[in-house]
């Protein structure tokens, strides 16, 4: 098998290589500028020239992007992806979109809820879902917040788990009510992996525990996993809480995800306090 991963430099895209090298595919690993984080074992090919690679791929995962785009910059990343589609013709692509289309709702969101006013960023995924939809073979996975040992360090967990550590302190704003869902990195690569692999055609899943986790509850678990931490409540929090139905992903994939939250924050956390990390 020989697949390419767009976004193999990413948190998501290089766990994904590492699970296809254990199965022994040859992973293409397609770049821009930076590949410093791309796993040993990959084949590194410039975006430049990817078209060498025409015809040549069982699967196409495409995980890329990011919050905090304007408008212009995410139409010329989306414009360029669907170049890429075109010159490379993958058997099958794997798109790796966001809960974040979903917008505002107050609801359970199941994968054939409405899109209420979703931000930049949400508008974005679905841009890239409108091109993805017109080719014969897809996954479109709309993933919740991904968490795990490597992720990025510029959202909740790794700044609170970061303040507690360094600082002592937790800063929760408003009463910490506020919920997430959080789906840890290695349940989302089995997901993914499960999605390139299967045989419909057409495929829309939902990425996500399916358990929401307060804010106040996440702040206790790293108070509890960190020595001398203390949580403060300040402020205000106006942000929606997110709560999913996962049910119709996990009959038409047999997947469910394994690893509990709690779990999965410790072992973060321990991560974190290495100096490795």
């Amino acid at each position: 098998m020989t697949l390419g991963i767009l976004g193999a430099n990413g948190f998501l895209g290089s766990n994904i290589a590492r699970a296809f090298l254990s199965k022994n595919a040859e992973v293409i690993a397609f770049y821009h500028i930076s590949y410093d984080k791309i796993p040993v074992g990959c084949r590194l090919q410039s975006i430049s020239k990817a078209a060498i690679f025409k015809n040549q791929l069982d699967i196409l995962y495409i995980s890329v992007g990011g919050h905090g785009g304007t408008v212009l910059e995410y139409v010329n990343q989306y414009d360029d992806i669907r170049q890429f589609i075109k010159e490379l013709c993958p058997k099958r692509v794997v798109f790796i979109s966001s809960v974040n289309v979903y917008g505002y709702h107050d609801d359970l969101i199941m994968i054939t809820s409405s899109f209420n006013q979703p931000n930049e960023y949400g508008l974005s995924k679905l841009f890239g879902e409108f091109i993805i939809s017109s080719l014969n073979n897809f996954s479109i996975i709309r993933l919740s917040y991904i968490y795990g040992i490597g992720m990025k360090k510029n959202s909740l967990i790794p700044k609170w788990v970061s303040n507690a550590i360094n600082q002592k302190l937790i800063n929760v704003y408003g009463d910490g009510n506020r919920a997430q869902d959080y789906l840890h990195i290695q349940d989302a690569v089995n997901l993914c992996v499960l999605a390139g692999l299967n045989s419909e055609k057409k495929l829309y899943l939902l990425g996500a525990s399916g358990q929401s986790v307060s804010n106040k509850e996440v702040a206790n678990l790293i108070a509890t996993n960190v020595v001398g931490a203390e949580i403060k409540y300040s402020g205000s929090d106006d942000a929606a809480s997110w709560c999913f139905n996962i049910e119709d992903t996990k009959q038409l994939l047999g997947w469910k995800p394994k690893i509990e939250f709690a779990q999965g924050l410790k072992e973060y956390i321990e991560a974190y306090e290495s100096p490795r990390l």
